[in-house]
């Protein structure tokens, strides 16, 4: 009968099984680490692109509200607009049925979450979102879209700033001196997400 040689060394890996094993763990993690680092990224672009949405929905319903009303011809009163009243909730608007960029005039009672007022105007830029979602409101549209004239509403997600280059979702219009709708837009900034 044949003995069997036995080694003083318990079985293992090979020194090839180890680097093909390290070779493998360099290409996920060069592969997955990238991947997990641009899902905060994800994150605020599927959040501003969810507030382009809602900004739709609560432009789009005040809009055809006030054509019901007939009140869509209107060219507001003064620099204010016109208020209206439907469904238990107010809002001002201008001609077209465009309404106002005020939070606290009607868009509140439209846009749902947990969405902190930052303030009106442009000295609240260089505030950074400190939880969820914040807002600006009644903001000169140059200030953060270049060649955009009018003024807007801002939303950004936390950890961002609004700034040109910022992450934001937006409603802007300009309404002429005689009272007409010059443009309304509604879009997203992600370049900072």
């Amino acid at each position: 009968m044949r003995s069997r040689k036995t080694s003083k060394f318990p079985p293992g890996f090979t020194l090839i099984e180890l680097v093909v094993v390290i070779a493998l763990l360099a290409i996920l993690t060069f592969t997955a680490i990238p991947r997990f680092i641009n899902l905060g990224q994800e994150a605020n672009i599927a959040v501003i692109n969810s507030l382009k949405g809602s900004l739709t929905t609560a432009v789009n319903l005040i809009t055809s509200k006030v054509i019901i009303m007939g009140l869509h011809d209107n060219r507001g009163v003064g620099a204010k607009g016109t208020p209206i009243e439907f469904d238990g909730m107010s809002f001002t608007v201008y001609n077209q049925g465009v309404p106002r960029e005020i939070w606290f005039d009607g868009f509140e009672q439209l846009i749902g979450g947990d969405i902190i007022y930052i303030g009106a105007g442009a000295g609240h830029l260089e505030a950074a979102c400190p939880e969820h979602i914040c807002v600006v409101d009644n903001l000169k549209a140059s200030t953060v879209l270049e060649g955009k004239e009018g003024y807007g509403i801002f939303f950004f997600p936390k950890g961002t700033l609004l700034t040109s280059n910022g992450c934001f979702a937006y409603y802007v219009f300009q309404i002429t001196p005689q009272g007409l709708l010059a443009y309304k837009e509604i879009g997203t900034v992600s370049e900072g997400c």
